[in-house]
């Protein structure tokens, strides 16, 4: 199960191949729990390609981490910057096992 949040703007080719590639996709609403739903296993990754700000991750996702979970930007880097731009980041988090693959998909 996999949070997945992509616009409908420029990401129609990858958004096609990521929901083929994923059984079941939610949006949660919330980004702070989709990710720590990451640490007990209830999502699989978390996928929002923009709009979140640093404090709508910093907490979940330490406790993602914590957990297990891989956290990266979307293209691969790292997951917290205080130096970013509010409404800015974009995410990408899973377990070990699929977050290269996910990240494969997104490029």
């Amino acid at each position: 199960m996999v949070s997945l949040s992509l616009p409908r703007r420029g990401w129609a080719r990858r958004d096609h191949a990521v929901r083929r590639s994923i059984r079941v996709s939610r949006s949660m609403g919330s980004a702070a729990l989709a990710i720590t739903y990451l640490a007990n296993g209830r999502f699989d990754a978390f996928v929002q390609t923009g709009g979140l700000s640093a404090w709508d991750i910093c907490a979940a996702g330490l406790i993602a981490t914590e957990g297990g979970a891989r956290l990266t930007t979307l293209d691969g880097g790292p997951w917290f910057e205080i130096s970013r731009a509010s409404r800015s980041i974009g995410l990408l988090g899973a377990a070990p096992v699929h977050h290269q693959a996910l990240l494969e998909l997104l490029r």
